[in-house]
């Protein structure tokens, strides 16, 4: 507010009021119409500091790119170390059977 010369009362500029008070009441009741939207909207937020602590802990747990690597490279292996015996399994078996059936007919005449 800015106070004209010569005169004790303050001079309204701008707004919609026409540089005076008049339409005051309903210039107020929309501020606060626009503040309560406000309120409603940051009253939403309220359990944002929550939620982000609890990502943010889970951040924290997550393994890194090296440990999943590792992780995988070790999978892989124990796999690979599966199938090595499994071959081994399978190729002993193969040789019992190849040596029965060269040796059985001797055993049998």
């Amino acid at each position: 507010m800015r106070r004209q010369r010569g005169h004790d009362d303050p001079v309204l500029i701008g707004g919609d009021g026409g540089g005076t008070s008049d339409g005051m009441e309903a210039r107020i009741a929309r501020l606060e119409a626009g503040m309560d939207f406000v309120k409603s909207e940051l009253s939403k937020l309220s359990g944002l500091p929550v939620e982000l602590a609890r990502l943010s802990e889970r951040v924290t747990h997550m393994p890194t790119r090296l440990e999943v690597r590792a992780d995988i490279d070790a999978a892989v292996d124990r796999a690979a170390a599966r199938t090595q015996r499994t071959v081994a399994v399978a190729g002993g078996l193969v040789t019992l059977a190849v040596a029965a059936m060269n040796y059985l007919p001797k055993l049998l005449h």
